[in-house]
């Protein structure tokens, strides 16, 4: 597994601070796609350093994938 999958499936927070700002995303709610476990609930919260309020929380919810399999018979879609 990537790191990137471990991460999702721990649950972990992840951070990206600059300057004095911090942006915190959280993995809430997970799907099992196909044999795929894919995160449906995402939460953002952009922080000040110099205020400890958030700034800004997003919650996306219902994450959607379009799924094209390819087969020898037929094209890939890469329009979509």
């Amino acid at each position: 597994m990537s790191n990137n999958s471990l991460k999702i499936v721990q649950n972990e927070l992840n951070y990206w601070n600059r300057d004095n700002i911090s942006i915190s995303i959280k993995y809430e709610k997970y799907d099992l796609i196909g044999t795929m476990l894919l995160p449906t609930n995402i939460n953002i919260e952009l922080k000040s350093y110099e205020n400890p309020l958030i700034i800004a929380k997003v919650l996306f919810k219902q994450i959607k994938l379009n799924q094209n399999v390819s087969t020898p018979f037929n094209a890939p879609n890469w329009g979509k």
